[in-house]
C-alpha cells in the first residue's frame, strides 16, 4: 500500500480493509483442513476447532448475518452460524481462507497474531468476569469483546507500516495510543473497527462494543482506580455517575481489552495497576484477589491457545520487573531499535567518518522521515548498517580515528523551522497545550537531534515538579517519571520562580552541583544538560529539559543558541494560550 494514497478517515480505512481475507491461525489451520477433507465430520468437533480460531468465528458470524433476511434475528456466535449454514457452505467459506506462513522475522506477521492474542486475552477476561456475575450476558459478552479487537487484526495485516510507527510513538515516546493513532491514521483503530462492524452486519451487542463514547474518560478512570476496596465490598461513597457506568453492558468488554492491553505492554507498569484496581472495583474484591484472578485467566487462556513466535499473556508474566524497559517496547523494538549504549557501540564501529554521519542524520529522522521509510522496504530498518564486513577483525586504533558525532549532524532544520514558526505565527495551529508541548519534546528530539527530552510540570501544590511529557526516554524509565521537591533549594527552585535557562556543562558544573537534585543525577545519569523555564502572566508553566547522554559533555554554543530559540517560540505560544483561556473566561462571565 503506497504511503501517499492512505485514507485519513475510519470510513475509508474500513472501505479499504473490510474485504481483506484474514489467514486463520498457524496452530489451527492445519488441524482445521485436515478435518474439513472428512465427509462424516461430526459437527461437534467442527464447532470446537473452529472456536479455537477467531478468525473463522469472525467470518463464519459475518457471513451468516449478511446471508440472514431476517432483521430480528442475529447470529452472534459460531455454533448458531454453523447451524445457519449448513456444513456444506461452512466447508467452503473456511476453504477460501487463506492460512498464514508464518515468518517469524516478519513484524506485520507478529503483530497480527499478537492483536489476536490480545483479543483472546481480553474475551477470556471478560468470560470470568460474567462467570462471577450471573446476570451478565455471557456469551455475547465473550464474542463481542473478542471482536472488538477486529480494527487491530485487519490493520496489522493489511497496514502494517502505518500501524508500526503508531506503536512506536506509543511505546516509545510514551504518547497516548489513541493520539497517536490519530496523528498516524487519522482516526483510532476503534473507530475502524466501527465502522467494520456496521459493514459486516456483526451483531447489534458486538457494535456498540466498539463504540469509543461508551469507554471512560482518563478522569473517571482514575477514580474507579482509586475506589478499590480494601475488602470486598464496593465503597458506598464511589460517584453515582461512575456505578452507573460500571453496571452498562459495554463496560465489562472495555474493560477486558483494558487489562489485555496494559498487561501487554507491561505486568508490572503503573497503567496495569490502574487497570487492576479498576477490575477490583468492578468485581467488588480487593487487590490481591484481582490481581491473583487476573493471573490465572491469562495462564488459562495462553494454554488454551498456543500462539508461536508471540508473547503469550503467561509468558509476558513470567517476566522479571529488571527486563521491563525491554518488555514495555513493542514486539519489534528489541529487533530494529538498539537502546542508547548500543547506538554508541555501534558508531565505534564504523570506520569512516561519512558512515558516521549518515547514521547519525538517519537517527534523527521525524515521524514523516519514518512514514517515507516504511514506504519504501519491507520493515523499516532502524538498526545502522556497520561499515565494516563481519569477517574482519576489529582493530582499535581505528576506532581513535573516527570524530564525535555532533548534534548539528543529527539536526533536522525543516522539522525546527517549521514548528517554531508556527509557534511564534501560527498557535492557533496547535489544538491543545498537551499537542504542543508533545511538539516541543519531539523537537528537541529530533530537530535538535538531542537525546532525551522532557517538559514538566509544577504540581498544584506549587511544591512539586513533574515530568509529564517526554522523547527518547524508553530506556531512562526513572528520568521520563521523575518528580523533583521544589521545597528544597536547587537550580529548579530558582527556575520556578523567574524565567530562567541554564547550560550545565564542564566550566560551572563543579559550582552548580550542589544545586543539583542528586534525583536528576541518579535518573538521568549525565552531568550536562539544558534547562529553561517558561511563564505565561508571570507564573510558572512549564520547565524544559533535554540532555544528550554521554555525549551531553559535547554540546555547543550553537547547540544551546538552538535550544533557547526553540524555548522562546514555545514561551510565546503558551502566552497565547494563556490569552485565550482568559478571554473565553472573561466572556463566559459576561454570557453566563
Amino acid at each position: 500500500m503506497e504511503t501517499n494514497k492512505r485514507p485519513n478517515t475510519a470510513e475509508g480505512w474500513a472501505h479499504l480493509i473490510k474485504d481483506q481475507a484474514l489467514p486463520l491461525l498457524p496452530n489451527t489451520s492445519a488441524q482445521l483442513i485436515t478435518a474439513l477433507k472428512q465427509t462424516d465430520l461430526p459437527f461437534s468437533k467442527l464447532a470446537a476447532l473452529i472456536h479455537r480460531d477467531p478468525v473463522a468465528c469472525l467470518y463464519l458470524i459475518k457471513f451468516a448475518n449478511q446471508q440472514c433476511n431476517n432483521p430480528d434475528t442475529e447470529i452472534h456466535s459460531p455454533d448458531l452460524a454453523i447451524s445457519m449454514l449448513g456444513m456444506d457452505k461452512v466447508r467452503t467459506i473456511m476453504k477460501k481462507l487463506p492460512t498464514l506462513k508464518l515468518n517469524p522475522r516478519n513484524i506485520a506477521h507478529r503483530e497480527y497474531l499478537q492483536s489476536i492474542c490480545n483479543s483472546l486475552h481480553a474475551a477470556a477476561q471478560v468470560d470470568h468476569m460474567a462467570e462471577s456475575k450471573p446476570i451478565l450476558p455471557r456469551e455475547l459478552l465473550y464474542w463481542s469483546t473478542l471482536f472488538a479487537g477486529t480494527g487491530y487484526w485487519l490493520m496489522w495485516s493489511t497496514a502494517p507500516h502505518e500501524m508500526r510507527i503508531a506503536q512506536y510513538l506509543t511505546f516509545e515516546e510514551r504518547m497516548p495510543m489513541e493520539k497517536a493513532q490519530r496523528q498516524i491514521l487519522g482516526c483510532t483503530v476503534l473507530d475502524i473497527s466501527q465502522h467494520l462492524g456496521t459493514m459486516w452486519r456483526l451483531p447489534t451487542f458486538t457494535q456498540a462494543s466498539m463504540l469509543e463514547g461508551l469507554r471512560p474518560t482518563s478522569r473517571q478512570l482514575v477514580q474507579l482506580s482509586q475506589a478499590c476496596p480494601q475488602k470486598s465490598e464496593i465503597p458506598p461513597s464511589l460517584d453515582r455517575n461512575l456505578k452507573l457506568m460500571m453496571n452498562s453492558l459495554a463496560f465489562p468488554t472495555f474493560l477486558g481489552n483494558f487489562l489485555a492491553m496494559e498487561s501487554y505492554k507491561n505486568w508490572h507498569g503503573r497503567n496495569f495497576d490502574r487497570a487492576l484496581s479498576i477490575y477490583g472495583t468492578y468485581m467488588g474484591i480487593d487487590h490481591q484477589t484481582a490481581y491473583q484472578r487476573i493471573r490465572d485467566t491469562a495462564i488459562q487462556v495462553s494454554a488454551e491457545h498456543p500462539i508461536p513466535y508471540i508473547l503469550l499473556p503467561a509468558k509476558h508474566l513470567l517476566q522479571i520487573p529488571s527486563d521491563i524497559s525491554r518488555i514495555s517496547k513493542p514486539s519489534w523494538a528489541g529487533d530494529d531499535i538498539p537502546d542508547s549504549s548500543k547506538k554508541r557501540k555501534a558508531n565505534n564501529k564504523t570506520t569512516s567518518s561519512q558512515a558516521t554521519t549518515s547514521k547519525a542524520r538517519s537517527s534523527s529522522s521525524g515521524i514523516e522521515d519514518l512514514r517515507s521509510k516504511t514506504s519504501q522496504q519491507g520493515d523499516v530498518d532502524f538498526v545502522p548498517k556497520e561499515a565494516r564486513p563481519r569477517s574482519e577483525k576489529h582493530n582499535p586504533a581505528l576506532d581513535r580515528d573516527v570524530p564525535t558525532v555532533k548534534l548539528k549532524d543529527k539536526r533536522n532544520m525543516q522539522m525546527f523551522s517549521e514548528l517554531t514558526n508556527n509557534m511564534l505565527k501560527h498557535p492557533e495551529r496547535f489544538q491543545d497545550i498537551h499537542e504542543l508541548m508533545n511538539a516541543a519534546v519531539q523537537c528537541i528530539k529530533y530537530g535538535l537531534g538531542l537525546e532525551r527530552s522532557s517538559a514538566s510540570l509544577i504540581s498544584a501544590s506549587g511544591h512539586k515538579l513533574v515530568a509529564y511529557y517526554t522523547a527518547g526516554m524508553m530506556d531512562s524509565p526513572k528520568l521520563a517519571d521523575l518528580v523533583i521537591d521544589l521545597k528544597r533549594p536547587s537550580i529548579f527552585q530558582k527556575l520556578s520562580q523567574k524565567p530562567l535557562g541554564a547550560w550545565i556543562n564542564k566550566s560551572n558544573l563543579t559550582k552548580l552541583r550542589t544545586s543539583i537534585p542528586s534525583t536528576l543525577t541518579s535518573a538521568s545519569q549525565a552531568h550536562y544538560f539544558f534547562v529553561q523555564s517558561i511563564f505565561a502572566k508571570g507564573k510558572p508553566v512549564v520547565i524544559i529539559y533535554a540532555d544528550s547522554g554521554a555525549r551531553g559533555d559535547d554540546f555547543t554554543e550553537e547547540d544551546y543558541k538552538y535550544f533557547k530559540v526553540l524555548c522562546r517560540a514555545l514561551g510565546h505560544c503558551v502566552e497565547h494560550f494563556s490569552e485565550r483561556k482568559a478571554t473565553l473566561k472573561k466572556s463566559q462571565q459576561i454570557n453566563p
